[in-house]
């Protein structure tokens, strides 16, 4: 190994040591490439085994020359700034590669497919930036990965995979792990702050003995009871709290794990606002802003809840192709102006004198080219009265929690994937 790390080289410097083409490893970590890509010259050194250029600043996009390497077995480029989608032509043409490593940068689009076809990949880490964009938080995500969960079903080498601070939604899929041998002598799966929904399955995860599974700060509403008493996960954390050591039930939080972890670290009961999700780390969304109405009534307005509502169904509807997304996502300004939003009038709260916009009641992105599905149950604008979704052909509807929209008078799906 070429060890060159923190030894303040500038990019000039670094090309030129492309021209020592014997080197089989080399280590660039913790010098300053100022934003530009990696030279060029670096992609000329084909028998490179290894490559580290962590933390380094590196700017633009995933170089296609990086199939030049064909022979890396271990490749570091975390914590740069990287961005773009990830090239699936890169990961189909880098078989030897035991470890990826691409934590911290700036992707957007899918994971590819071709994460699938990594034969002798162990090791997988494409955690998104350390900003905390779980749903629980206010804080909103452009330069994320969104999506489903690829498909790493004949990876049986695999110890780690790693895709935690992403964007990353829907189920956790039946063929996840699927051929992954079941006396695998540890896996760790880590997939904290997502948007991922439903249940933990049994069918996925059972027949592991010795796993750390990470699932806090998603959108999971259950686990499957089979996987509560399995002794050897979590360091034993499970065979002592059940499935509170693998996420907090509905109702109580944990503000640093989302799970229980010891006696000092548990799952403390909400008061007053109970959270909607298992593995929760704040105890409800955002406070709610209280509004009074000509009427003297009192309501809560939860504009926060109804912005993370809407960029999950943003991120879940492909919603980067959208033909029209004015305003959306955008942190600075107020949802009642993003595209296809309308809200109830705004009203003052008179003991603070604050006027405040109100809530979500119409919904309408008519053939605005959403794809990909949506269901009631994760969708839950308190107050939306019309949902208008007509003239997107790739895009489906579940209606499961439909009961629970009670204020919804009026829903147009014509010319929909339904």
């Amino acid at each position: 190994m070429f060890r060159l790390s923190n030894t303040n080289l500038d990019v000039r410097e670094i090309s030129q040591i492309g021209a020592l083409s014997t080197l089989i490893g080399i280590d660039l970590s913790y010098n300053d490439f100022e934003n530009q890509p990696v030279p060029l010259e670096l992609y000329n050194l084909s028998n490179l085994q290894a490559l580290r250029i962590s933390n380094s600043n590196v700017g633009g996009i995933l170089s296609p020359l990086l199939t030049n390497l064909n022979e890396l077995r271990h490749l570091d480029l975390s914590h740069n700034n990287y961005h773009g989608i990830l090239p699936s032509n890169i990961l189909r043409e880098l078989i030897e590669l035991t470890v990826l490593n691409l934590n911290a940068n700036y992707f957007t689009g899918t994971l590819p497919d071709t994460l699938g076809n990594m034969s002798n990949i162990e090791r997988i880490f494409i955690n998104g930036p350390s900003q905390d964009i779980s749903p629980l938080s206010s804080v909103t995500a452009k330069d994320r990965i969104t999506g489903p969960l690829p498909d790493l079903s004949r990876l049986r080498h695999l110890k780690e995979v790693h895709f935690s601070s992403q964007s990353l939604t829907g189920f956790i899929p039946d063929n996840f792990l699927r051929s992954l041998p079941s006396n695998s002598s540890h896996l760790t799966i880590d997939l904290t702050s997502n948007f991922l929904t439903g249940t933990v399955p049994a069918t996925v995860f059972h027949r592991f003995s010795h796993l750390d599974l990470f699932l806090t700060s998603n959108l999971i509403t259950s686990i499957d009871g089979e996987l509560c008493s399995k002794s050897q996960w979590m360091n034993g954390v499970v065979d002592k709290y059940g499935c509170d050591g693998i996420l907090c039930p509905l109702g109580t939080y944990n503000l640093e794990y989302g799970r229980q972890v010891n006696n000092n670290a548990t799952c403390d009961i909400c008061s007053g606002n109970m959270t909607s999700y298992m593995g929760s780390t704040y105890c409800s969304i955002p406070e709610k802003i209280p509004l009074l109405h000509s009427d003297s009534q009192i309501e809560y307005s939860n504009e926060n809840n109804d912005r993370l509502i809407l960029e999950q169904f943003y991120r879940s509807t492909g919603g980067s192709e959208w033909i029209k997304q004015d305003n959306w996502l955008d942190d600075q300004i107020d949802i009642c102006s993003w595209y296809g939003i309308t809200c109830s009038p705004a009203v003052v709260y008179r003991s603070i004198g604050k006027d405040v916009r109100g809530f979500v009641t119409k919904l309408q992105l008519v053939e605005n080219n959403l794809v990909g599905f949506a269901s009631f149950d994760s969708f839950h604008l308190q107050y939306l009265d019309i949902l208008n979704l007509s003239g997107n052909p790739k895009f489906n509807l579940e209606f499961h929690g439909i009961e629970d929209s009670s204020s919804i008078t009026h829903i147009h799906l014509d010319m929909t994937g339904i």
